[in-house]
């Protein structure tokens, strides 16, 4: 269920022009990482996707002492994804949170793993549809 217009507006971060010039800051400042969290939880809050994908979009990178599940999937597959090479910056650090890999039961053998049985076909897949959805109808 979507939430109502009250609800959605009781998890809106406050003074929005002010969040997107700390954006634009994080961007200008190399901190891309917070930049895309910031902008993502503002994007989202115009959307009814309900606060949960919000917050959970809001805190990937800055997961906190304890991270919701939704956190947790989400922080694990954007630093696969830059593994994969599907990041901003080439030099972009991948930086798995502890508390998240706590959180699942994982060790670093076991992302490294999950890493390598990606890598395999998911990169070339993921590309075939980016061509295919970018190009010209024919």
């Amino acid at each position: 269920m979507m939430p109502s217009g009250r609800e959605r507006c009781e998890y809106r971060i406050p003074e929005v022009m002010g969040d997107w010039l700390l954006a634009a800051g994080y961007v200008v400042s190399g901190q891309h990482d917070r930049a895309q969290e910031l902008l993502g939880r503002l994007l989202l809050m115009k959307s009814n996707v309900g606060k949960q994908l919000v917050e959970a979009v809001g805190t990937h990178h800055t997961v906190g002492a304890t991270p919701s599940d939704l956190v947790c999937v989400l922080h694990l597959a954007d630093e696969l994804s830059k593994e994969l090479g599907f990041g901003y910056l080439e030099e972009e650090p991948r930086l798995y949170a502890a508390e998240v890999l706590g959180k699942l039961a994982l060790k670093t053998s076991d992302v490294i793993d999950l890493r390598d049985r990606l890598s395999r076909d998911l990169p070339d897949q993921i590309r075939a549809l980016v061509d295919r959805c970018t190009s010209a109808p024919k």
